[in-house]
């Protein structure tokens, strides 16, 4: 009996993304708690946010809901980012114990209830739907504080595409990015909802699949071309093109899976299913070595690749002077960046895995990989799903660091209070 259980049966579906959903909350807490507590960093002054009113230009007074839309027009207190850490905690008792009672009850329901009754479908389905929706709603739709309407106005606006960059830049690039690496558990969603509250047989539809994890990059790229046309720097431009070369593999696996239901009508299937196999290489070499050059070079602001750019000068360092090291510990800087290496480069792994699928098809260069290799539902596939938010977190750390440096080292009138922390 044991030995046919699988993970999904210990963890559904919904209740994966129901749990990767409140780690990345907890994630975030831990960000303000660590920068905020730790290097006194003023956090609401990257993200332009203020619990006072007074911060606020005197036309959003009309209506509370307008805090939101609208950049603080001085540095709030440093002590305001308590009332920060005391929202995101409590929105956490909020939903942490609910939802994990959720699972406790799911698990006593497959103990004693039949897979197939109505009474086991609404403590895996029903009730891990309701919660989904509760966690959501109190993190990101709820409205009272200016905390909450802040989070509830960006949420609309990223996902119509836009970007404040004038005023809530890091605000702003903090979620789109973050939906980037939850690209996958969108995806779940999908696939969840798909499984669940449509009533056919046919199995997740491949177009919807790609659009649910294209989605958030689409987002980015539009965000991307705005500010391209608004300002006419080419790093926009350059970024915009990042993330179009990252949607590469994406779309080559959805023509991979197009081909392969054509495998027992067209005999040049085989040979097609190579070709993309080698492009979807290509492009995944390709992306990866990007997206880590702009980790580091771009979104970091460090300088180890100055040396292949000819931007060394005198000397060079692999971060920073040590006067722009808000953090200063190198070690962890040099942790952090091996670590999004390597999980930039993860799927090369596959790599090195025999697919049942393949030899039973015929299949040359291992295309059983892309197709077969990771069933959605496997603790494999939830694993790679934790590290890449855990990536993010530590990504943001990083960048939050380096916007607090360009502040600083930037228009003197847009420096920012930081208590305890003092650099340059």
């Amino acid at each position: 009996m044991f030995d046919e259980i699988k993970f999904n049966h210990i963890v559904p579906l919904p209740f994966r993304i129901l749990l990767l959903v409140q780690l990345g909350i907890h994630l975030w807490y831990a960000i303000v708690w660590y920068c905020f507590k730790i290097h006194g960093i003023n956090v609401l002054a990257l993200l332009s946010l203020s619990y006072s009113p007074h911060k606020y230009h005197q036309r959003s007074f009309i209506d509370e809901s307008q805090y939101g839309e609208y950049a603080t027009v001085t540095p709030p207190d440093i002590s305001e980012n308590q009332h920060l850490l005391n929202g995101i905690n409590r929105n956490i008792k909020v939903t942490l114990l609910p939802n994990f009672s959720g699972l406790a009850v799911y698990w006593m329901a497959a103990l004693f209830v039949d897979d197939d009754s109505t009474t086991f479908f609404l403590f895996r389905a029903i009730v891990p739907t309701l919660l989904l929706i509760h966690t959501i709603y109190r993190f990101f739709l709820q409205r009272g504080t200016i905390g909450t309407v802040r989070m509830n106005t960006t949420i609309r606006r990223i996902l119509l595409g836009d970007i404040n960059s004038s005023t809530m830049r890091t605000n702003d690039i903090l979620i789109s990015d973050s939906l980037i690496s939850y690209a996958k558990v969108i995806n779940d969603c999908g696939m969840f909802v798909w499984k669940t509250y449509i009533p056919t047989e046919l199995n997740y539809n491949t177009e919807l699949e790609t659009f649910m994890l294209s989605m958030p990059a689409l987002i980015r790229m539009k965000q991307c071309w705005f500010e391209y046309l608004l300002t006419k720097q080419k790093q926009h431009l350059f970024n915009f093109i990042k993330y179009s070369i990252g949607l590469g593999p994406v779309l080559i696996n959805l023509l991979i899976k197009l081909r392969m239901e054509r495998l027992t009508e067209d005999s040049d299937v085989s040979a097609q299913l190579n070709v993309l196999n080698r492009w979807w290489y290509v492009l995944s070499t390709l992306s990866a070595s990007y997206l880590f050059f702009w980790d580091v070079k771009m979104d970091w602001g460090f300088s180890a690749f100055d040396i292949l750019l000819n931007q060394n000068g005198s000397s060079w360092v692999i971060l920073r002077e040590p006067n722009k090291l808000v953090y200063n510990n190198t070690a962890a800087y040099l942790l952090i960046i091996a670590l999004d290496f390597v999980l930039r480069f993860i799927w090369f792994l596959k790599l090195f895995v025999i697919k049942e699928t393949e030899v039973r098809l015929g299949l040359k260069n291992k295309v059983g990989n892309f197709l077969f290799g990771l069933d959605f539902l496997s603790l494999g596939f939830a694993l790679l799903e934790f590290l890449e938010i855990v990536r993010r977190w530590l990504w943001c750390f990083l960048k939050l660091e380096s916007d607090l440096v360009k502040l600083q080292y930037g228009d003197a009138s847009n420096a920012i209070p930081l208590a305890s922390v003092k650099i340059g």
